[in-house]
């Protein structure tokens, strides 16, 4: 049984509040789709006094790039089960941190995105998504956006009629400029560090500015500070945040600190060239 997104209702602006996107059909008309049964796409005209509701739809998609772009900061959630990712979550939100990308690999992770879209002011994703299917299930939870290691541009049309922002993995210029102009919002270049590192990245950007690029796979504080100046969209960070050996020991008071220390050097960096 394919997963469940937001089931069909009688209220008519269901796919509205569902987190639908608006369209246009060949005759001008603006609405939006709904899921049937197995997964087939209905377009739904929008009545005139629900287009408001639509356009705040479109809002928050832009508020969510907006604030990525802002905050500089994606916290990579990777743990061996679901407990571990909530209070790994927790230690950093408390370092200043709050972007989060909760990666498919957790075993039972849509409980982990689950229970985190209860929280206020924080943004949730989720990661390393393979499938159409896993791409459909995070967006039936709520999350802000969908993340995938690979360039799979099947999901830009998945996440464009979810509402969510949708992020693809790439290597190479062509992959990252093939990624954007598919459609995807932001492109996740990773190993980032593995392919080259701040010069690779800034040597790319200088002829292709226009790429919004999020590094992944970023091993060293000195290349995080260094990715910060070159101006790129966001980093990603896993590992090098919350480090394995204070998760396996529940150390949660020393991912606290490193989270701090990352949003302190941020903080600092944005202000000086503010």
């Amino acid at each position: 049984m394919p997963p469940q997104i937001s089931p069909p209702t009688r209220n008519r602006t269901g796919p509205l509040f569902h987190g639908r996107c608006a369209f246009s059909n060949p005759s001008g008309e603006i609405g939006c789709f709904i899921y049937k049964r197995h997964w087939k796409r209905v377009f739904h005209v929008v009545r005139q006094k629900n287009l408001g509701l639509l356009i705040r739809r479109g809002k928050m998609l832009n508020d969510v790039l907006e604030r990525i772009t802002r905050e500089k900061i994606i916290a990579v959630i990777r743990t061996e089960n679901a407990d571990q990712a909530v209070k790994t979550v927790q230690a950093v939100m408390e370092g200043g941190v709050c972007i989060f990308e909760i990666s498919y690999t957790i075993p039972d992770a849509q409980d982990v995105i689950r229970e985190l879209m209860k929280e206020r002011n924080i943004l949730v994703g989720a990661g390393t998504v393979l499938t159409l299917r896993e791409a459909r299930s995070a967006i039936g939870l709520g999350c802000h956006f969908v993340a995938s290691p690979v360039g799979n541009l099947e999901m830009v049309p998945v996440c464009r009629d979810g509402n969510v922002a949708c992020i693809l993995g790439a290597s190479t210029p062509s992959e990252i400029y093939t990624a954007m102009r598919g459609g995807a919002n932001m492109v996740k270049v990773f190993p980032v560090d593995a392919l080259g590192g701040p010069d690779y990245i800034d040597e790319i950007l200088k002829p292709l500015p226009f790429l919004k690029i999020i590094p992944a796979g970023v091993k060293s504080y000195d290349s995080f500070k260094e990715y910060l100046s070159i101006g790129v969209e966001a980093i990603a960070l896993g590992s090098l945040l919350t480090p394995r050996k204070h998760v396996e020991s529940q150390n949660y008071e020393a991912i606290t600190r490193e989270a701090k220390k990352f949003s302190s050097l941020r903080d600092d960096l944005l202000r000086k060239a503010a």
